[in-house]
C-alpha cells in the first residue's frame, strides 16, 4: 500500500498519528502551499496528506465532525526568515551557478499569454514545469507521482 504521507517531502517522519502541534495539510496542490507558509512562520512539524481526504474517505479511515480545544499560541517574534530571498539573493545564485529557478506555474502562466501577477511571464533563466506533470489525479484524490 502506499504510504499516506510522501516520504519525499519534508518532516515526513510523522509516522505515527499526527498529534500535537503537528500541522495535515490536505488539499492538492494548495496543501504544499500551505506547507510553505508552515515554514515561513517557523512552524517544522507538518505534513502533506497524500492523496488528500478523498483517500483519507475512500480507505474508509476514522472521521469525525469534533472541532479540537484549541489554545492560543505565539510564534517566537523576531525570528530568522530562512525561507524567503529578495531578488538580489536570487540573481546573485543564479550568476554564481549555485542554483536553478524551477517555475511550477502553467506554462501559460510562465509564457506570459495568461497573468494574475503585476507583471506577466517569468525570471530570466528560470524554467518551467508545470506541477501538474508531477502529480496524477483520479477523481478528486490528487496524488504526487512516484519516482521513476
Amino acid at each position: 500500500m502506499e504510504p499516506l504521507f510522501d516520504p519525499r517531502l519534508p518532516y515526513h517522519s510523522l509516522r505515527q498519528p499526527v498529534l500535537g502541534d503537528a500541522v495535515v495539510a490536505t488539499s492538492q496542490p494548495l496543501a504544499a502551499r500551505a506547507g510553505m507558509r508552515m515554514l515561513e512562520l517557523g512552524h517544522r512539524r507538518y505534513a502533506v496528506l497524500q492523496g488528500g481526504m478523498a483517500r483519507w474517505r475512500a480507505e474508509k479511515r476514522p472521521m469525525d465532525m469534533i472541532l479540537p480545544a484549541v489554545a492560543p499560541s505565539r510564534y517566537p517574534e523576531g525570528s530568522k526568515d530562512n525561507f524567503t530571498v529578495d531578488y538580489q539573493q536570487v540573481l546573485q545564485a543564479v550568476q554564481d551557478k549555485k542554483a536553478v529557478i524551477l517555475d511550477v506555474r502553467p506554462t501559460a502562466y510562465y509564457t506570459g499569454k495568461k497573468t494574475d501577477e503585476a507583471r506577466a511571464g517569468y525570471i530570466p533563466g528560470a524554467i518551467n514545469r508545470p506541477y501538474t506533470e508531477d502529480v496524477v489525479k483520479t477523481g478528486q484524490e490528487v496524488r504526487i507521482k512516484p519516482v521513476s
